[in-house]
C-alpha cells in the first residue's frame, strides 16, 4: 500500500473512528476502577477551584476501596469548615471522629471549600446510599445555601453527571422539581453547556478518561499551585503542612483580616434577620427560600440518615459587632437549627462554648476546635446509628 492509499479519506476516517472507540472503551474501564490514592480529604490541589473536577466514579470507587460495606459509613460533607481548614492532615477533626466512633464505623471526609448541604458531598451521599446499607451523612448547614438541589455552579456538574449516568435513585416526590430545574437551566448558556456535556459523557465516558489522565499522568490546564511544573499530575499534589498557629496569630493582629471576618458576620445577619420593635424574625423572603432549599435538598426518607451541624463564629469577632448583630446572629443560628429539625433532619448547634483559640479565623476551627467538633458529632452519630438500628 503506497502513501496515497494510506492518506485516503476512508483510511483517515477509519483511523478516527478506531481511536474514538478506543477512548470510549478506556473511559468505561477507568470509570469502574479509578480512585484517589492515599485519600484523606479534598485539599486545594484536587478540587474544582484548581480546575480538577473529580468524577462521581472517583468518589464512588474511592469509598468502595477504603470502606468495607459491613461497616457504618460516616460520610462528611459540607464546606471548608468540615474539610478542616485550620488543621493539618495529621490532626484533622475527622481523624479524631474516627477514633471516637471506633472500628464499627468508617469515616470518609468529602467536605470541600464553599460547598453547602446538597453540594459535592451531598451528591456522593446520594450515590453511596445505593451501595452502603449503613450510612450516615454529616454536613455543615449554614444559612444561605443554593436555591437548587443541584447546588452551586462550580459543583453542579457532579449532580448532572450522576443524573445522566443514572447513578441516583430519585424518589417520586423529587422528580418533578428536578425536571423543572433541568428545563430552566436549558435556557441559560452555562446551564445548557453543563447538560450537553453531562449527557454526552453518559454516552462516551470522556470525563472519566480525561480526569484519569490528569490525575495519574499529566495535567494541561494551568493553575497557580504548579506554575513551576505546569503539567504535573494531580496525584503528585501535596496536602502541605502549614504553620496554622502563626496564621492564627496573624489573623488576630492583622486589622484587615480581622475586619473581613466581622464584615462577613454583619453581611450574613443583615441579609437574613429583621428586628422590629425589639422582636426578631427571619426576613420573609429569606425564610421561605431557606425552607424551600432545605426541603428540596433531600427527600424525607433520606433525612433520618443526615446530621446537619450549625456552627457558631469566633467569639473574638462576635465581640466586635454591635449588640444588635450579636442578638440577631444568635437568633439566626437557633432558627436554622429549629428549621432543620422541623424538616426532619437530625441537627445540632455547636460553637457556643468555644473560645477564640479554637478558631483559625472568623469561622474555621483550629486543632482544638476540631477536637471539640469531633466530640459533639461523635455523640450524635452514635445516637443516629442506634435509631437506625445499625448498632
Amino acid at each position: 500500500m503506497n502513501i496515497r492509499q494510506w492518506l485516503s479519506p476512508k483510511i483517515f476516517f477509519l483511523g478516527i473512528l478506531i481511536g474514538f472507540s478506543i477512548c470510549i472503551i478506556l473511559g468505561i474501564i477507568v470509570s469502574r476502577h479509578d480512585k484517589l490514592h492515599h485519600f484523606t480529604r479534598f485539599f486545594y490541589g484536587i478540587q474544582p477551584q484548581q480546575q480538577f473536577f473529580p468524577t462521581n466514579f472517583e468518589l464512588l470507587n474511592t469509598a468502595l476501596h477504603k470502606v468495607n460495606k459491613n461497616k457504618i459509613l460516616v460520610l462528611i460533607g459540607g464546606s471548608s469548615i468540615f474539610k478542616g481548614v485550620g488543621q493539618n492532615k495529621n490532626e484533622l477533626w475527622s481523624l479524631r471522629l474516627q477514633k471516637l466512633l471506633g472500628d464499627r464505623f468508617s469515616v470518609l471526609n468529602y467536605a470541600i471549600d464553599s460547598a453547602t448541604l446538597p453540594d459535592f458531598g451531598g451528591v456522593a451521599f446520594r450515590i453511596l446510599k445505593n451501595h452502603y446499607h449503613k450510612i450516615i451523612f454529616v454536613s455543615t448547614c449554614q444559612v444561605g445555601g443554593p436555591a437548587s438541589v443541584d447546588g452551586q455552579p462550580i459543583f453542579n456538574y457532579l449532580f448532572w453527571d450522576g443524573y445522566y449516568h443514572h447513578l441516583f435513585n430519585f424518589e417520586k416526590s423529587e422528580k418533578k422539581n428536578i425536571l423543572n430545574i433541568r428545563k430552566q437551566e436549558f435556557k441559560t448558556a452555562g446551564g445548557l453547556e453543563t447538560h450537553i456535556a453531562s449527557f454526552m459523557d453518559s454516552l462516551f465516558f470522556f470525563k472519566p478518561l480525561w480526569t484519569w489522565v490528569g490525575y495519574h499522568s499529566f495535567f494541561t490546564v494551568w493553575n497557580d499551585l504548579s506554575y513551576d511544573h505546569p503539567f504535573q499530575a494531580r496525584k503528585d499534589a501535596q496536602d502541605s503542612i502549614i504553620d496554622f498557629k502563626s496564621i492564627q496569630k496573624d489573623q488576630k493582629n492583622n486589622p484587615i483580616s480581622f475586619q473581613l471576618g466581622i464584615d462577613f458576620i454583619n453581611r450574613i445577619v443583615d441579609g437574613s434577620v429583621d428586628m422590629i420593635q425589639y422582636s426578631l424574625r427571619i426576613k420573609p423572603g429569606m425564610a421561605e427560600r431557606e425552607k424551600q432549599t432545605l426541603d428540596q435538598a433531600f427527600p424525607r426518607s433520606f433525612r433520618q440518615n443526615i446530621l446537619c451541624v450549625v456552627t457558631n463564629e469566633n467569639p473574638d469577632h462576635l465581640a466586635q459587632v454591635s449588640a444588635k448583630i450579636q442578638l440577631e446572629n444568635k437568633y439566626l443560628l437557633q432558627y436554622t437549627h429549629k428549621l432543620l429539625i422541623d424538616l426532619g433532619y437530625n441537627a445540632i448547634q455547636i460553637g457556643d462554648d468555644f473560645v477564640a483559640n479554637d478558631f483559625l479565623d472568623a469561622r474555621h476551627f483550629a486543632k482544638s476546635g476540631g477536637e471539640k467538633t469531633a466530640d459533639a458529632v461523635a455523640l450524635q452519630v452514635k445516637k443516629i446509628a442506634k435509631n437506625l438500628y445499625y448498632l
